[in-house]
């Protein structure tokens, strides 16, 4: 029986679930990357070869930052943020269906580019594909073009005690990243269902997780985790809290390769052409 968990939110998108027990709380086929990078139409292809950890951080971090972003919503409910994993060169953008779901019906999306040395431009975006139960959405940035795909790997490879760097806009702090370790796999857990605007909250959402002890905050949702061979293996989606609501260091991302089918239909219908 998956952990119950229940939703704690800032604004309505940065999204902490909790566990119902007492232990404590949550917060919120294959394919290979060159898959992936073909409909991307972007970056090269990486080697698959890892990274020394001692001189390779700054060069992953340095890698996949530009294809980071911040997702903002607004709406009669409220602000709320979020992170994303831009697809294609073209403005397609990976993210959480929880960090976009509460500026459903009357809402705005928007999208910020750029590190946190440079910055970037705010633009709107649009809903283009979802699917909820799996906490997954497509967005897309409106006349976006030139932007670096990331990479994306495959999360089947994975071993527990795998480094992993979690990246993205916790709190609003947009780049930032934090390293850590694969510290479970196969993790299920439950999370109650996102906030739908004016519809209300969904219902629970079950996956199973990459277990990371990347430090994760409200923001990260959407972000990348990355391996050491410079890929996206995982999208992050909660963090765990103890019993007084301190974290524990432990926090979950959805597999890559879970996001395989909303991917390939989204990128083939609407990538670079």
């Amino acid at each position: 029986m998956p952990p119950t968990l229940r939703t704690w939110v800032r604004g309505h998108l940065a999204v902490l679930l909790v566990l119902a027990a007492a232990l404590g709380s949550v917060v919120g086929g294959a394919v290979g990357a060159a898959a992936f990078s073909r409909f991307a139409g972007g970056p090269p292809e990486p080697t698959g070869r890892p990274v020394a950890l001692a001189e390779g951080l700054p060069r992953i971090v340095d890698r996949i930052s530009p294809a980071v972003v911040e997702v903002r919503t607004s709406s009669l409910g409220g602000h709320g943020i979020g992170s994303g994993i831009i697809l294609t060169s073209n403005g397609l953008v990976l993210t959480n269906f929880h960090v976009i779901s509460g500026a459903s019906p009357a809402g705005r999306i928007t999208v910020q580019t750029g590190t946190a040395a440079t910055g970037g431009p705010v633009q709107p975006a649009t809903l283009i594909g979802a699917d909820p139960k799996a906490d997954l959405a497509v967005i897309r940035i409106t006349n976006a073009s030139g932007l670096v795909p990331a990479p994306l790997g495959n999360s089947d490879r994975l071993a527990v005690g795998d480094p992993v760097i979690a990246m993205g806009a916790p709190s609003g702090l947009q780049g930032t990243a934090s390293f850590g370790i694969v510290s479970a796999l196969d993790r299920l857990v439950q999370v109650a269902g996102p906030s739908l605007g004016l519809a209300g909250q969904g219902p629970p959402v079950t996956y199973r997780a990459i277990q990371t002890d990347a430090a994760l905050s409200p923001g990260n949702s959407g972000g990348p985790l990355v391996d050491q061979s410079e890929t996206v293996i995982g999208i992050t989606s909660a963090v765990f809290e103890g019993t007084k609501g301190s974290s524990i260091g432990v926090g979950f991302a959805i597999p890559i390769n879970d996001a395989e089918k909303l991917v390939r239909a989204m990128v083939v219908q609407y990538g670079p052409k």
